[in-house]
């Protein structure tokens, strides 16, 4: 069958353009390249490039909320630990978090599939935080929407920005405990990724806490 041979490498392909490019700028015949599959077979397999779209925002969106329904250290925590774990598991998903900024960019008709993805990550994260808060401390919905704007835009930057570089070496791990003293880019980039994560963790406490 057309589905189960060629599957993985369609959605493989289709998941890095549609990442890379957004929507509109992707191409079905350069997922038929990637892919190594016949353009008339991608569309036996999608029939449109819009069922193709939906079908890539669906697996990224199970896959993410997945990760989130597992993943269970940030229950009980304070709102520094809380959103530090939201960004330790999203930074994994650096295509869902691509598709996240194209569909706010140059919003589709598909959107709100990873939208309400986007919606009930940041609700379930709320709870958690309201939890996390001494008894009797409101935190307003407009304190909510910053931290989460705060959010997007850290975790965009560390997809863009971290992992355009090579993998690290794993002897290179070895050459010291203080991060100044690795030399190549893509340790350069992880020091200021990381640096960056505490500069915003820190500004959302203060705004949850202050």
């Amino acid at each position: 069958m057309i589905k189960s041979k060629y599957e993985q490498p369609i959605m493989s392909a289709a998941r890095k353009q549609f990442a890379g490019c957004g929507y509109y700028g992707a191409r079905i015949d350069t997922i038929s390249e990637e892919s190594h599959v016949n353009k008339r077979l991608v569309y036996e397999f999608c029939r449109t490039k819009d069922g193709l779209y939906m079908m890539v925002l669906s697996e990224v969106s199970r896959e993410v909320m997945k990760a989130i329904a597992e993943h269970e250290t940030w229950r009980g925590t304070d709102v520094r630990a809380i959103y530090g774990e939201l960004f330790n598991i999203l930074e994994k998903y650096d295509d869902f978090l691509r598709l996240w900024a194209w569909e706010r960019m140059s919003p589709t008709i598909h959107g709100p599939r990873i939208l309400e993805t986007v919606s009930s990550i940041f609700e379930l994260v709320r709870q958690e935080v309201v939890k996390s808060t001494p008894s009797g401390r409101e935190i307003s919905a407009e304190i909510f929407e910053s931290i989460e704007a705060l959010c997007h835009g850290y975790l965009l930057t560390a997809a863009m920005y971290l992992h355009c570089e090579p993998e690290i070496d794993e002897a290179e791990t070895e050459q010291a405990a203080n991060p100044a003293q690795f030399s190549s880019p893509a340790f350069r980039r992880l020091d200021i990724s990381m640096n960056l994560q505490g500069i915003i963790l820190e500004s959302i406490e203060k705004l949850v806490l202050s």
